[in-house]
């Protein structure tokens, strides 16, 4: 007799109560965001007209990262503002409500310099959740943008059973003067389980009440730590 199983489904609750981010740029599993230029690439050549060559789309090392976990695309028009000349920028979001804020030198210190860098965290419209104690590996979708960027998506590993931000933290090259935007749509982060399981993404709006039960994770994580480690600390009597 034989006995077949399929691979659990991680599911990947994605809450938002901004109408217009669920419906323009909702998250994404990352396949279906598969970059144009992908697409349209042929899986082979010939090189000299004779011998035939595989291009990007035939390394499955490639093209399994790029379909990977899910994709944070940007929820709005971002306009940045770089001032080389004394080191220091200025943004604004098309929506006229999302917020970003910065993390000081002192809490980055030596990692970059500030005279020629800075960070910058953008607030995510997004309250993600899972059921499941799992860790997502968390990057820059590289594939999905142009090589040469004034603005660096820092890489981290995070999980969504006990906080559920999803906040973008970025440093900028402020040692230029330069204007760009980030168009509305461009993916940012790409997350990928650290699990052979597959996910399931859900998107869902929702209004501010219960939005709001989602954005506030610190006090429930804190304590839900303390259970795990409290047994385990000698000076807890």
């Amino acid at each position: 007799m034989f006995w077949f199983s399929r691979k659990a489904t991680i599911t990947v609750d994605c809450f938002t109560s901004k109408d217009y981010v669920y419906r323009n740029n909702p998250i994404e599993p990352s396949g279906k965001l598969m970059p144009d230029w992908v697409k349209n690439m042929p899986t082979s050549y010939k090189d000299n007209g004779f011998v035939p060559m595989g291009t990007i789309k035939k390394c499955p090392s490639i093209i399994q990262f790029m379909a990977s976990g899910f994709i944070i695309p940007l929820w709005s028009d971002l306009a940045i503002k770089l001032n080389g000349s004394n080191n220091s920028y200025e943004w604004q979001f098309a929506d006229n409500i999302t917020g970003a804020e910065p993390h000081s030198f002192i809490q980055w210190q030596d990692f970059a310099h500030p005279n020629e860098n800075t960070h910058l965290k953008l607030l995510s419209p997004w309250r993600i959740k899972t059921k499941e104690d799992i860790n997502f590996v968390w990057m820059f979708p590289f594939y999905n943008n142009k090589i040469q960027l004034d603005y660096h998506i820092t890489p981290a590993i995070i999980e969504f059973k006990y906080q559920h931000a999803s906040n973008i933290n970025m440093f900028l090259d402020t040692n230029k003067d330069k204007n760009f935007v980030i168009s509305a749509g461009t993916p940012l982060a790409q997350l990928i389980p650290m699990s052979d399981k597959k996910i399931k993404i859900k998107t869902h709006l929702v209004s501010e009440e219960e939005y709001d039960k989602y954005s506030n994770p610190r006090t429930h994580f804190l304590n839900e730590y303390q259970k795990i480690m409290k047994p385990k600390c000698p000076f807890h009597k």
